[in-house]
């Protein structure tokens, strides 16, 4: 029989946590005394202690997300603010931020004769009414966060057709005349457009080798000419001076290209 039993003690260094125990008839036991006799039950308890073992939580599961730096934020700009009636017009709504792709819509129709490209945000066509439209323009963009549709209000000012004038012919000749003599030739207006023009009354400026009453000037086109319309000015030659006068007319007007002017000649002989 051993009489003395000198226990021998290591130092084990046991992660955060953990700690050291082990199985007997119990789940978990450490509060029995170690004994240094050789009793059954010293036996028993050496053999049960001999099954030693860690407990503690179990390793964490690590997860490794790659870090992303997020879009910056979504906006739409609005398409060109002016436009006129019978131009064409040719302008976008414009994302910026979020994830492409975009889809774009508008809250309320675009003035008359223009068009949506849902997938590039293009307005295009020839606008047919005049006025202030205001609509909301929206994007959404491929998040499918709340923060990926914005809205903001637009307003596009159409304003009415130019007023087109034609005049015919481009100039006039009364060519050779007597002196003293009296010409007549004939100017017509003509208006294209698709409004009224509004007509000044028309004047003569003397050139060369005219006076003031070389040429004159007799209008029945009034001070508006409806659209398709026509009317004549009568140009009179009054040969007082002999040589080569010429002298310009002059035709204010609203449409486009105002004044229209038409030169003036002859030659008038003794």
């Amino acid at each position: 029989m051993v009489s003395n039993i000198t226990p021998s003690y290591h130092t084990i260094s046991l992660p955060t946590n953990h700690h050291l125990g082990y199985h007997s008839r119990r789940p978990y036991d450490t509060t029995e005394p170690p004994s240094t006799s050789c009793s059954p039950t010293a036996t028993r308890n050496r053999a049960t202690a001999a099954r030693f073992g860690f407990f503690g939580p179990p390793a964490p599961r690590l997860a490794f997300r790659e870090r992303t730096t997020p879009p910056p934020p979504l906006t739409v700009s609005c398409p060109t603010a002016t436009a006129q009636v019978g131009v064409a017009y040719s302008s976008a709504l414009t994302a910026a931020g979020g994830v492409a792709p975009y889809t774009f819509s508008t809250i309320g129709s675009p003035p008359a004769g223009l068009t949506l490209n849902s997938g590039t945000g293009a307005l295009t066509g020839t606008p047919s009414t005049a006025g202030a439209v205001t609509i909301t323009a929206k994007v959404v963009d491929s998040s499918g966060l709340a923060a990926g549709t914005v809205t903001r209000a637009c307003t596009i000012t159409v304003s009415p057709a130019a007023s087109q004038l034609s005049v015919t012919p481009a100039s006039v000749s009364f060519g050779t005349v007597k002196h003293y003599s009296l010409e007549v030739k004939t100017v017509t207006l003509k208006n294209t457009g698709a409004s009224a023009v509004s007509l000044a009354s028309p004047s003569i400026t003397p050139g060369a080798g005219a006076d003031r009453y070389t040429f004159s000037e007799v209008s029945l086109c009034g001070h508006s000419l409806a659209a398709g319309k026509s009317c004549p000015i009568y140009v009179v030659l009054f040969g007082d001076v002999v040589g080569a006068p010429s002298a310009t007319l002059k035709i204010p007007n609203n449409a486009v290209g105002s004044p229209q002017t038409v030169p003036l000649s002859a030659t008038v002989t003794r």
